[in-house]
C-alpha cells in the first residue's frame, strides 16, 4: 500500500501538464514588448525599468515592472529560456506555486540589480524570474534525485554555470539580478515545499532568510 502511494504521488507530480500560467507570461511579455515597439521603447523602459534612486525615492513598482520590459528583439528571445523551463517548474509545483516563484525571484532579482547598479542605470527583463526557476528546479530535483537521477549535474548546473560566466564576462548583462534571482528561487521554493518531502524546519529557513535579503535589500 505504502509503495502504491508513492508511485501515485509520482505520477501525479511528474505526469504532463498544461503550462498555462507560462504561456500567460510570454503572451504578457510579447504584449509589452509589442506595445513599445509600437509607441516608443525608450519611454517604457525609462517609465518601467528598474533604478535604484528612483525606487530608493518611493516607485517600488519599478522592481515588479521592470521584469516585463526588454530592451530589443535579442532581449525579448529570452523568452525562449521562459518557454522551456516554465512548463517544468510548473509541473513540478503547480501552477499558483509556479507564479509565486517567478514573481518573487524576480523581485529578488530586482533588488540585488538595484544593491549594485549605479546611480544612472537601468535593469530590465525577465532574466531574474528565469534564474528563479532555475534555482527552483535545482530544489526540486535535489530532493526527488532518486527519480530524476543525474539532471542536476547533467543538465541543469552546466546551464546555470554557463550562464553565470557569461554574465560576468558581458558588462551588458546583470549579473546582480541573476544571480539574485537564483537565490530567490531556491528560498522561495523552500518556503512553499515539495509535496510530502519538505521539511516545517526547511520552510521557516527559507522564508526568514527571502525575508532579510529583501528587506536588506
Amino acid at each position: 500500500q505504502n509503495t502504491m502511494k508513492k508511485e501515485k504521488k509520482l505520477e501525479k507530480i511528474f505526469s504532463p501538464k498544461k503550462p498555462v500560467v507560462t504561456y500567460i507570461l510570454i503572451v504578457l511579455n510579447l504584449m509589452v514588448f509589442l506595445y513599445g515597439v509600437l509607441h516608443g521603447n525608450d519611454e517604457l523602459i525609462n517609465m518601467f525599468g528598474n533604478n535604484y534612486e528612483l525606487v530608493q525615492n518611493g516607485e517600488f513598482y519599478r522592481l515588479f515592472t521592470c521584469m516585463f520590459v526588454h530592451a530589443d528583439i535579442l532581449h525579448i528571445l529570452f523568452m525562449i529560456a521562459l518557454y522551456s523551463i516554465g512548463p517544468v517548474v510548473e509541473r513540478y509545483y503547480g501552477k499558483s506555486k509556479f507564479l509565486l516563484i517567478y514573481l518573487v525571484s524576480g523581485l529578488l532579482g530586482s533588488i540585488f540589480s538595484g544593491v549594485f547598479m549605479t546611480a544612472d542605470s537601468i535593469s530590465i527583463g525577465a532574466s531574474g524570474a528565469i534564474f528563479g526557476l532555475l534555482g527552483s528546479i535545482c530544489y526540486f530535483t535535489y530532493y526527488y534525485r532518486a527519480t530524476l537521477q543525474g539532471i542536476l549535474r547533467g543538465s541543469i548546473m552546466p546551464v546555470i554555470i554557463i550562464n553565470l560566466v557569461i554574465g560576468f564576462l558581458s558588462s551588458s548583462i546583470d549579473l546582480s539580478a541573476h544571480i539574485g534571482g537564483l537565490i530567490g528561487g531556491i528560498l522561495i521554493s523552500m518556503a512553499i515545499g515539495i509535496g510530502d518531502k519538505h521539511r516545517k524546519s526547511d520552510q521557516i529557513n527559507g522564508l526568514v532568510v527571502l525575508i532579510l535579503m529583501a528587506g536588506g535589500g
